[in-house]
C-alpha cells in the first residue's frame, strides 16, 4: 500500500508537470496565434480601405469624361 501510494505522488507530480510544460508552449503559440489573426484583419481593413478608395477615384474619373464627351456632343450637335 505505500508503494502505490508513492507511486500515486509521483504520478500526480508527472501530470502536473506535463501540464504546465504544455501551458509553456500552448500560452505563447495561442497568443502568437492571435497576434496573427489581428495581423491580417488590420492588413485586410487596409486593403479595403483602399479599394474603396480607388473605386470612388475610378467613378469620378468616368463621371468628369462623361460629362465632357456629353459637353463636346453637344457642341457638335449646336454647330
Amino acid at each position: 500500500m505505500g508503494r502505490n501510494r508513492i507511486r500515486d505522488s509521483l504520478g500526480h507530480r508527472l501530470r502536473g508537470r506535463r501540464r504546465s510544460d504544455l501551458a509553456r508552449v500552448w500560452l505563447p503559440a495561442v497568443c502568437l496565434l492571435a497576434l496573427l489573426v489581428g495581423g491580417m484583419g488590420v492588413l485586410l481593413l487596409r486593403g479595403q480601405e483602399q479599394a474603396r478608395v480607388q473605386l470612388e477615384q475610378r467613378y469620378a474619373l468616368r463621371g468628369a469624361l462623361a460629362s465632357r464627351f456629353v459637353g463636346s456632343y453637344v457642341r457638335d450637335v449646336q454647330k
